[in-house]
């Protein structure tokens, strides 16, 4: 009987592999594909977003800020190249300008650290912008990484630690147990305390 499986193996399925594994538990990922972030995570823009976007009080606000702020150590411990590169979301006209401002209101809400560049100043910073930009929305904490190396780095980590990872098997149902579940893959079943279900 397993502790815990996860399904799925993209970067939240690897991550909460990895934070797990600092524990004695016995942990199971279970991936449909035949490898790891072969999923959403490797069809994302490997961008790590500051979190200006998303509707303040949402959990998704929340977690996006919470969890860009976690990048700079992840990277370190990992040996994965990460870098804050900042980002600009520009209008090219006066009403995208007054979307600029909603969105910079939102980020204040979110804590998120912002600020509205004027034409002038967005030239000195991004020499090849578009002359039809009018102004741009600085997010200094935006960064880039690569998504295939960071989920291969957490989940290679989180197997050295104890966890057990079954690639090419896919669960296709979930059965809540008196006391705990059993999961049926394409494969066999198991039965665990706790499900996370971390799939794509």
């Amino acid at each position: 009987m397993y502790d815990v499986i996860i399904i799925g193996a993209g970067v939240i399925g690897a991550s909460i592999a990895r934070e797990l594994s600092k524990y004695e538990l016995n942990t199971l990922v279970l991936e449909k594909e035949n490898d790891v972030g072969d999923g959403a995570s490797g069809a994302n823009s490997a961008i790590i977003h500051s979190g200006y976007d998303p509707l303040p009080s949402t959990l998704k606000a929340t977690f996006n800020v919470k969890g860009n702020a976690m990048y700079d150590e992840i990277a370190k411990d990992l040996g994965v190249e990460f870098k804050r590169i900042g980002s600009i979301t520009l209008a090219l006209n006066m009403e995208e300008k007054e979307k600029l401002e909603q969105l910079r209101q939102r980020a204040v809400k979110n804590n998120v650290d912002v600020k509205i560049i004027e034409k002038e100043e967005l030239k000195k910073i991004e020499p090849s912008v578009t002359s039809k930009a009018v102004a741009g929305l600085l997010a200094p904490s935006c960064g880039i990484i690569n998504p295939f190396v960071l989920v291969v780095a957490l989940m290679e980590n989180a197997i050295e630690n104890g966890i057990k990872l079954n690639l090419n098997e896919e669960v296709i149902k979930i059965e809540r147990l008196e006391k705990g579940f059993k999961v049926t893959t394409s494969k066999t079943s198991y039965v665990t305390n706790y499900v996370i279900n971390a799939a794509g």
